[in-house]
């Protein structure tokens, strides 16, 4: 080992009959990095290590045959490998350790979670099943799989360090067969789980993500989330993304190698920072479900990407805003791209159930599926367009930006200051939300008062994502506020859907008309789409007295 211990240290430990090769880089809580099948450290960690190492002591380990560890005749099984693991943490005298285990190192690391439970403390399984169910049943050359061009970087790097060259193909052998004959753990053994435990997976991965979706179910204290645009190789290849997810989850860290500038605790920054993060990982996780076509992913997508646009924008103060402005402009331009679809579903959904219940007059069952087959086109065709947009590098640059800011958001020194800020900037929503409510309400009735109307319900929801944003801060007070400041929303949303609803109808009717269709149905369902204006402003006109009140 070397004696400079802010250096890395690298060397061999002789454990259960092997010399098993381990890098130490950094100091604080230990964190045991368990690479894939085939790799060696520097291949599946070498963009990681050095992040890591700033709030942990990575003890990075090189698995029985692999890397520089030579092989030995001994069966090659994970209860074996799990051991060495163990017996070298005792080695270096390291009681208990969070695991950060990927493909064949997250079965070793689950395998150690099941049978020495006191030696884990947090556990990350990158790319890992429980079961041999978990993997998609593939035939040969799918894009799931390792590529040619994936086993020759393995074979090179292999070839480098290698105590034995020419062993390649044999320990290719070896785990192929330890890998066939994997039995997996029982679900009770998951439910018998007492670590904190991230399941991290790429949307394109071999493992299946409905097998994540059970260990999430099973495991009682389980976070899951998944890399868009990513295959298993790939997983650990996004080191932004993925030190977005594994850093916030292994904190609080452990005392730094070296210093690095952090957010004062109870400041407006240290709250913003924790937000950032949680909608990062909420945000990797819907591009997956949107890219599956999930019910409402589309919706719930739009509204995180809302949420991080509302936070750098309404915290634009506390910023560095050379740094947070493009990102604000490029999550309004995937909002704006992700709406189309859902704008397209809810109105196709609202129309055809409206069309429905219309009288026999109107011929309901032919409008309804009529407007049902054009609103589906209509979303299939944004749908679309929404996917080139998530498989796009344009895409990849905002998530890796995003990543960075979230891991770490470029604050301003008034990022400090606490809960008077918090008050200071809440105040300042309320009053522009007033602004543009009052302005709206004092407007005759007509498109400039839609229009109106629309803008104030843009500035009630970035009032209400930006009080949750530093509800921390806020406690009771802000919980109100967020309420509020959602009626309001809500009671607004409801107003501008039906005009949005009705614009849509008279294009529809438009359109009847010119190919020669019974325009009646169309008329009604012109009519409805306004019947409850009066009751929505009303509601509104409410919750803005309730919320300017402070209530």
């Amino acid at each position: 080992m070397t004696a400079d211990s802010r250096a890395p240290q690298r060397g061999y430990a002789d454990v259960n009959g092997l010399r098993i090769y381990h890098e130490i880089h950094g100091t604080g809580r230990p964190l045991v990095l368990l690479h894939g099948g085939m790799l060696t450290v520097e291949l599946a960690f070498g963009p990681l290590l050095a992040p890591l190492a700033e709030r942990h002591q990575v003890i990075a380990v090189e698995l029985q045959g692999h890397g520089r560890t030579a092989d030995t005749a001994r069966e090659m099984t994970l209860g074996a490998l799990a051991a060495d693991v163990a017996a070298l943490l005792r080695h270096l005298n390291v009681d208990r350790a969070d695991f950060l285990g990927y493909s064949l190192g997250g079965l070793v690391a689950l395998e150690l979670a099941v049978t020495r439970p006191e030696l884990v403390s947090h556990l990350v399984l990158a790319s890992a099943p429980y079961r041999p169910d978990g993997f998609h049943d593939l035939p040969p050359g799918s894009d799931r799989l390792p590529s040619e061009a994936d086993r020759r970087a393995w074979e090179a790097a292999y070839r480098e360090v290698a105590p034995d060259p020419d062993h390649f193909a044999a320990l290719l052998a070896r785990v192929t067969a330890m890998v066939a004959a994997f039995e997996g753990r029982t679900a009770d053994e998951l439910r018998s789980l007492r670590a904190p435990t991230l399941l991290v997976l790429g949307d394109h991965d071999f493992v299946r993500l409905a097998h994540a979706a059970e260990m999430l179910d099973l495991i009682p204290d389980a976070q899951l989330a998944v890399l868009p645009g990513t295959t298993h190789t790939d997983v650990t290849r996004r080191p932004e993304q993925l030190l977005a997810l594994v850093l916030p989850f292994l904190a609080p860290a452990a005392p730094r190698s070296r210093p690095v500038q952090e957010p004062a605790e109870h400041s407006i920054g240290a709250a913003l920072t924790a937000y950032l993060q949680v909608r990062l990982a909420e945000l990797l996780t819907l591009d997956a479900a949107v890219r599956r076509d999930e019910p409402d992913a589309v919706h719930q997508m739009r509204i995180t990407v809302r949420r991080l646009r509302s936070a750098l924008t309404a915290h634009r103060r506390m910023l560095h805003r050379e740094r947070t402005d493009p990102l604000g402009a490029e999550l309004r331009l995937l909002g704006k791209i992700l709406g189309r679809a859902r704008d397209a579903e809810v109105l196709g959904e609202r129309l055809t159930a409206q069309a429905a219940a219309l009288p026999a007059a109107a011929r309901p069952e032919e409008l309804a599926e009529r407007i049902r087959a054009r609103f589906e086109r209509r979303y299939t065709t944004a749908h679309r367009a929404a996917l080139r947009t998530l498989d796009s590098p344009r895409y990849r640059a905002l998530l890796d930006a995003l990543a960075q800011t979230a891991a770490q958001p470029p604050l301003r020194q008034r990022a400090s200051h606490g809960r008077g800020e918090a008050r200071r900037v809440l105040r300042r929503e309320r009053r522009r939300t007033g602004r543009r409510t009052r302005a709206a309400f004092g407007t005759p009735p007509g498109p400039d008062r839609d229009a109106a109307l629309h803008q104030a319900r843009k500035a009630a929801k970035r009032a209400r994502y930006t009080a949750e944003s530093i509800l921390p801060l806020t406690g009771p007070a802000g919980s109100r506020y967020v309420l509020r400041m959602k009626e309001l929303q809500q009671a607004l949303g409801r107003h501008q859907d039906g005009v949005v609803a009705e614009q849509a109808v008279l294009t529809l009717l438009t359109d009847a008309r010119a190919h020669g269709q019974d325009t009646f149905g169309y008329g009604l369902l012109y009519a409805a789409q306004r019947q409850d204006a009066e009751a929505d402003l009303a509601a509104a006109e409410h919750a803005w007295h309730q919320a300017s009140d402070g209530g």
